[in-house]
């Protein structure tokens, strides 16, 4: 599914299969806010449309180190993770991809 917007919504993004691509600046919200909980599948935010791009990749870099030092587990101080990475044995890792020209793969 592909999204785009402000994004602005209650409540923690699950996926539980495919990819969820976020385009724009709204796709910052899916790692801030209630969290991302990627159960199976990745998501996706590409924010290579706005004017200066690169200002979003300190934000999201800095999350996605954060929540790979906690194990990828989700609380109130790291909103990104998976509720299943530790008992699924069918999920092999997390991760994430910075492609540089502004965008991250998780």
């Amino acid at each position: 599914m592909t999204v785009s917007g402000s994004l602005s919504y209650g409540g923690r993004t699950t996926i539980q299969g495919g990819t969820l691509k976020a385009i724009g600046g709204g796709g910052i919200g899916l790692l801030t806010g209630n969290g991302l909980d990627i159960q199976h599948g990745q998501a996706v935010l590409d924010y290579t449309g706005l004017t200066d791009p690169m200002t979003l990749d300190p934000i999201a870099n800095t999350l996605m180190q954060q929540a790979r030092a906690n194990g990828w587990v989700i609380d109130s101080t790291h909103p990104v993770g998976s509720t299943t990475a530790a008992t699924d044995p069918t999920v092999h890792a997390l991760g994430w991809t910075d492609t540089v020209v502004g965008g991250v793969r998780c």
